[in-house]
């Protein structure tokens, strides 16, 4: 196969070892340094296991709908009147234990930055999970 290279402007390598040797003779010290950073970090970088994203999904989603069904409260905190006693009980229900969970200095409301950014990575953790960018839905 050696004589399909044999023009001098095509390397054969065998392994990404190979290639690694090759590139480093072609670019110098400057690609091997760049190499060695890149391996460094990724290295040092552990990626986030699946449960770890799902959970940290689930995580976010309980937060920002915890926020939001604090929209419709009246000012002494009672759930809005208008709902049914059914789905004020649901809701109740659903944000004791999201307290109890999270713990109620950790859940909304909370500033403007700090809700978009918990948005920005709902929205990031759905991508990776698979969802469109901006599926925001709680």
């Amino acid at each position: 196969m050696e004589d399909i290279f044999e023009d001098g402007k095509s390397h054969y390598v065998y392994d990404a070892e190979g290639l690694i040797d090759a590139l480093g003779e072609h670019m110098g010290s400057d690609y091997l340094d760049e190499a060695e950073e890149a391996e460094f970090i990724q290295n040092a970088t552990a990626t986030r296991s699946l449960a770890d994203v799902v959970a940290a999904e689930h995580e976010h989603f309980d937060k920002i709908w915890y926020g939001r069904s604090l929209i419709g409260d009246t000012k002494d905190g009672e759930i809005n009147p208008e709902f049914s006693d059914a789905l004020k009980a649901q809701i109740g229900s659903a944000r004791r234990r999201i307290e109890e969970k999270y713990g109620e200095d950790n859940l909304p409301p909370v500033d403007d930055w700090e809700w978009g950014f918990t948005h920005g990575k709902l929205s990031a953790q759905r991508w990776i999970l698979g969802e469109e960018w901006d599926f925001l839905d709680t």
